[in-house]
């Protein structure tokens, strides 16, 4: 499980301000922060299991593995404007991997998170206090 806290800024300056030939995306520039909490997905179990087939007492091992973890990405989105459609949730988290099965069927991977954010945005890593007094 990896946790990770990010601390994203949006810094727009307009340079045109007292230009009265702007657009409504003009008036809109301004500093944007929030915090948000980044989690990728946990890879899932694997599968404990034997071949069990006539004649054969002792088959070995035929458990799959479990299916990775979705990854989180960020993605610079040239319609966006401001961090306010991220406001509203704080925890962003990706898809768990599923279990494994018999027959050395390994498990589905979980699916990827993607997080779209105005060009320009700064991402900083914020350092979880309780996760590193643990290590």
């Amino acid at each position: 499980f990896i946790i990770i806290y990010y601390y994203l800024t949006v810094i727009y300056i307009n340079i045109n301000y007292f230009n009265f030939n702007f657009n409504f995306k003009e008036i809109m520039k301004f500093i944007d922060e929030i915090n948000i909490c980044v989690i990728a997905g946990k890879g899932g179990d694997g599968c404990i299991s034997f071949r069990h087939e006539k004649y054969i007492p002792y088959g070995g091992p035929n458990g799959g593995d479990g299916g990775n973890g979705g990854d989180v990405y960020i993605c610079a989105d040239k319609n966006l404007n401001t961090l306010m459609h991220l406001n509203f949730k704080k925890i962003f988290q990706a898809e768990n991997g599923k279990q494994g099965k018999s027959k050395l069927c390994t498990g589905k991977k979980g699916k990827n998170l993607l997080i779209y954010v105005p060009i320009g945005t700064i991402i900083k890593n914020k350092i979880n206090k309780k996760a590193k007094k643990k290590k």
